[in-house]
């Protein structure tokens, strides 16, 4: 991996830097409620992903593709338009949020004692 400049003993590498200038691209421009703003966050959590892989740091990348996802549903999400009025959660929504975590929590921690 090319090392582009080197900041208190730590080599910063291209593929970092540009990560982090797409990240912060991405903030300005989610700041400013443009829909532009997601193109941004994929690049820069494609780099990041890259970038982990490449130092063997493999649950890193994979956290990466949960920020494409996320990336990708903001750019639906918004529309053209921008930003939209954030709506309300309904009371079935909210059953349904809290008996999902409530599952998983209890898959996981089941999961975690029995080993399996």
């Amino acid at each position: 991996m090319f090392v582009l400049f080197t900041a208190w003993g730590y080599g910063v590498t291209v593929i970092e830097f540009a990560s982090v200038i797409f990240a912060f691209l991405a903030i300005g421009l989610g700041i400013r409620g443009t829909r532009w703003a997601w193109p941004y966050y994929f690049l820069s959590g494609l780099l990041y992903g890259w970038l982990f892989v490449e130092f063997d740091l493999f649950a890193s990348a994979a956290m990466q593709l949960i920020f494409m996802a996320a990336a990708i549903w903001g750019w639906f999400s918004w529309g053209r338009e921008g930003v939209r009025v954030p709506s309300r959660l309904t009371p079935a929504g909210r059953m349904i949020g809290g008996v999902a975590t409530l599952g998983l929590w209890g898959l996981f921690t089941i999961h975690g004692v029995v080993g399996v």
